[in-house]
């Protein structure tokens, strides 16, 4: 995972993103190529220029383990608005 000139690479290639989330401002520690190890992952919030994520030292990689969440409320299309189950399915 790289950032140059505000924009995401993957394995050298650029990730095609809505406008709305293509724009990188602070590359931290992306500005040079991060490899990730097996089961790891690059994390960038949805608010680039506010969100503490894997471009910080502090943060860096994050492992499966480390991951903890579950979707409960679906925000759009709107044709598809509404709460998941319980269990997180539809």
């Amino acid at each position: 995972v790289q950032i140059r000139d505000g924009r995401i690479y993957i394995d050298g290639r650029l990730l095609e993103l809505p406008e709305s989330l293509s724009r990188v401002n602070l590359a931290g520690l992306a500005e040079e190529p991060v490899i990730l190890g097996e089961g790891e992952y690059f994390l960038l919030g949805d608010n680039r220029d506010s969100s503490e994520d894997s471009r910080f030292e502090n943060i860096g990689n994050v492992s499966m383990g480390q991951i903890i969440g579950r979707a409960w409320f679906r925000p759009s299309p709107f044709e598809r608005i509404g709460f998941f189950n319980t269990d997180g399915r539809e």
